[in-house]
């Protein structure tokens, strides 16, 4: 695997709409992917940057946006592809 990747688990404050919320994610560089989801979290994204520290700084960006109450990441060790 060239560059990181990363998973990003959010929970969304119920006071905003998750809609809303993907919307913006999906514009901050290094987004590849965006899922609303069921379950304990709303939201999960996708990173792919070029290494640990763009996929911190990524984070950072996401953790800023309004609505997201709190998140989870996981750096990706190994893809099946």
């Amino acid at each position: 695997m060239e560059g990181a990747e990363a998973i990003t688990l959010i929970t969304v404050d119920p006071s905003f709409a998750t809609s809303d919320v993907a919307e913006l994610l999906r514009k901050i560089s290094n987004v590849e992917t965006v899922y609303e989801l069921t379950g304990q979290y709303d939201i999960a994204v996708i990173i792919s940057a070029l290494n640990v520290a763009e996929v911190n700084e990524c984070v950072e960006k996401i953790r800023r946006v309004e609505g997201v109450r709190n998140t989870n990441t996981m750096i990706v060790l190994r893809s099946g592809s």
